[in-house]
């Protein structure tokens, strides 16, 4: 959608449509709370269910793709959240 995003917020049945580029908004949102895991997607952290090698699944019906360059910093956040302890 160029430089439209279409934002998803929970209990909401409609995307709101923002005029924002993927940029603006990722430092709009706070980075312990949200990550960029695809070039489309930024998701909450707190939302995230399940990561498999390719694919992070937030629920039942959602499952987005974990780009080629968002792997590392995905996996460095895991790492340090849940395994450096």
């Amino acid at each position: 959608m160029s430089e439209y995003l279409r934002i998803y917020v929970e209990y909401s049945p409609k995307a709101i449509i923002a005029l924002l580029s993927m940029k603006k908004m990722e430092e709009y949102l706070r980075p312990n709370k949200f990550m960029r895991i695809h070039r489309s997607f930024i998701v909450n952290l707190r939302k995230i269910r399940e990561i498999s090698k390719n694919h992070v699944i937030l629920d039942a019906d959602t499952t987005l793709p974990i780009g080629e360059l968002y792997k590392e910093s995905l996996n460095a956040y895991i790492t340090s959240k849940f395994l450096s302890k």
